[in-house]
């Protein structure tokens, strides 16, 4: 299993109309990446901050509730985090976009 896969995250452009997703760990080496496609930032380090602040505190609640019941299933979400704002959704599919830009996405 690649590093990318391990960790489950990746980056997707969040400007209208494109659909680049990929794989990767978030990492400070993210911040300010330009997209392959568009050229818009994948990540800004106010995104950046969030999106580890927000991944540290569910892993820190995985860890309370296997501690407590380790049978529990747990189920995978995906976060979007973008201009401050957060989406879940379930789980990502190996190599899926969990958030693809749509209409509903018009303020991203």
């Amino acid at each position: 299993m690649s590093d990318q896969a391990a960790t489950g995250e990746y980056l997707k452009c969040d400007a209208m109309g494109c659909d680049h997703f990929e794989m990767t760990p978030v990492t400070i080496e993210v911040v300010d990446k330009p997209c392959p496609k568009c050229g818009a930032n994948l990540c800004t380090k106010e995104d950046f901050i969030l999106f580890k602040t927000m991944s540290a505190a569910s892993h820190s609640i995985h860890e309370l509730i296997l501690r407590d019941n380790p049978d529990t299933p747990l189920k995978l979400v995906a976060t979007n985090v973008h201009n401050g704002t957060i989406k879940v959704a379930d789980g990502p599919v190996a190599g899926k976009n969990p958030f693809p830009n749509d209409p509903a996405d018009a303020s991203q």
